[in-house]
């Protein structure tokens, strides 16, 4: 009997289909699904799959599943070009609130039944069809606004909402109804480059409303599971009061088995019980796997830090002392200040108690500064150095940022030796992503982030130039002996065969950690 079309099995007819979306992306896939009614069948639940939602789709894709065509338009104001010296023209404003925007989609959607398209209509896709079969949703969008926190700060002094904003509240009232089967939501900023401050702030990414951010990640039905939230602490707080994303956390994070941080404040509330009782208790993660908190930005210039150079909440969030001021008053980011060591004991101390039993990763990823003087250096007076501190491995790693050649002008471009001894070089924000080691990735054919052991998908190869020979090796050694401040020059000696001191300690935040962790041979 021959083999044709209709006697292939739906399994292995939905196989070859997950293979053209990992080798074609979502497009080539779209095709394959108007060849024939029986490929559409098979095809539909691997189309909506994995969804990944951006500035340009958010709302096509809303109004697709939507019961009626909403206005977004009519709940913003009329937009006007502002004139500032310095910024050009700009466009503003929203003018829909967020108590406003959470009122008008409060109302739950119709019955499947009603939605039936009649003449004339607008066709509206089986809500059935296609929101039961989402399992992962990916927001890679890019916050609207000022790329200054001031002149954000003062066009949303009524807390008025930008157009993305309403477009996330809109979403955040379909999820807990309308998405039974999704277990993994990530939202990754787009936070590009720019090497002028001035035009940073005239065209970069704006701000989320932090209230909108926090609505958005409360409506996460039960069956959420990996979460990835990556704003790149570009969610605004208007005011002390505005909420903080720890509380959610705290009560998130018993089922969650992936979880991955960069926003704007985190603290250790984010693990501590509610149980009031004399010795300090945390809240049992019996599935999490992997826990990622970076306070390191993927994008920031040395001439700019753009909110907080330690993302560790002012005020605590336990259940004890809600209104408790933090010991020491020193501005965020301070060199004396101990909140992020005191973050990582924290986490220690819950691992130790048996909080996390099945955890194979726990990172805590934090800055530090590297000053610089003289006219050599005068483009990179503030470089960075990552500290990752492995809770599991109970280890820290230092790695020091490098110019990626003698002819060195912009940060984008950078070089470093990760904690595995592997020389890589290439773009900035790669190649922290790279160094952190996260257990977050993106598909390669649609950009969908996902935990690294989702299965049937194909993750970004590293885009990285990753050496290890001699020869670059050698190179980064001299490259080190060009380096004149101190803590480089120990390393350069760390380096050399010829003058190696393992006894050698690294200071952070008053800690002491071994020097010898920074080398090669010793990871």
């Amino acid at each position: 009997m021959p083999v044709t079309m209709q006697n292939i099995p739906n399994e292995i007819l939905k196989q070859i289909l997950v293979q053209v979306r990992e080798q074609g992306g979502y497009s080539t896939l779209k095709n394959a699904l108007r060849v024939s009614r029986l490929w559409n069948d098979a095809g539909t639940p691997v189309l909506y799959e994995h969804v990944v939602l951006h500035n340009e789709n958010i709302s096509s894709f809303l109004d697709s599943t939507f019961n009626t065509h909403v206005d977004i338009w009519s709940m913003t104001a009329k937009f006007h070009e502002m004139w500032c010296l310095t910024h050009g023209s700009c466009v503003r404003d929203a003018s829909s609130t967020f108590e406003e925007a959470k009122a008008m989609f409060a109302e739950p959607l119709p019955p499947v039944g009603e939605q039936r398209t009649g003449l004339g209509k607008k066709r509206f896709r089986n809500r059935e069809r296609t929101w039961e079969q989402v399992q992962s949703l990916t927001l890679n969008v890019r916050p609207e606004g000022y790329g200054s926190t001031r002149d954000e700060k003062t066009c949303r002094q009524r807390g008025k909402l930008t157009p993305l904003d309403v477009q996330l509240m809109r979403l955040a009232s379909m999820l807990p109804r309308q998405y039974p089967r999704l277990d993994t939501f990530s939202i990754f900023t787009q936070d590009p480059f720019f090497e002028d401050k001035s035009k940073l702030e005239r065209e970069g990414a704006g701000f989320l409303d932090a209230r909108v951010f926090v609505e958005l990640v409360k409506s996460l039905p039960k069956s959420c599971i990996n979460l990835e939230l990556d704003t790149n602490g570009r969610e605004i707080q208007f005011s002390a009061m505005s909420p903080r994303i720890c509380t959610m956390i705290r009560d998130m994070i018993p089922r969650l088995q992936h979880l991955s941080l960069r926003v704007s404040n985190i603290c250790e509330s984010m693990i501590e019980s509610i149980s009031k009782t004399r010795e300090k208790s945390y809240v049992q993660a019996p599935h999490l796997r992997s826990l990622l908190v970076s306070f390191e930005r993927r994008n920031d210039p040395h001439w700019f830090d753009l909110m907080y150079a330690r993302n560790i909440c002012r005020t605590t969030h336990s259940a004890m002392s809600h209104d408790v001021q933090m010991s020491t008053g020193s501005s965020i980011g301070g060199n004396d200040e101990k909140s992020t060591i005191r973050f990582v004991g924290a986490l220690q101390d819950a691992r130790h108690k048996g909080a996390f039993p099945q955890a194979k990763s726990i990172q805590v990823v934090t800055p530090e500064k590297v000053h610089r003087r003289g006219w050599a250096w005068s483009k990179r007076e503030n470089d960075k150095m990552m500290i990752i501190r492995d809770c599991v491995q109970d280890k820290t790693h230092a790695l020091q940022f490098l110019p990626s050649n003698s002819m060195y002008s912009h940060d984008k471009d950078r070089a470093l030796i990760d904690r595995h001894g592997v020389f890589a070089m290439g773009d900035n924000e790669e190649l922290k992503l790279f160094a952190e080691e996260g257990a977050w990735a993106s598909t390669a054919s649609y950009h969908a982030r996902l935990p690294v052991d989702t299965p049937e998908v194909r993750f970004e190869k590293c885009p990285l130039k990753t050496l290890s020979t001699e020869k670059e090796m050698e190179y980064f050694v001299e490259s080190l002996a060009r380096e004149r401040h101190t803590k480089l020059k120990c390393l350069h000696e760390d380096l050399t065969e010829e003058e190696r001191h393992p006894g050698r300690v690294f200071d952070f935040e008053g800690a002491t950690f071994p020097f010898r962790d920074f080398m090669p041979e010793n990871l």
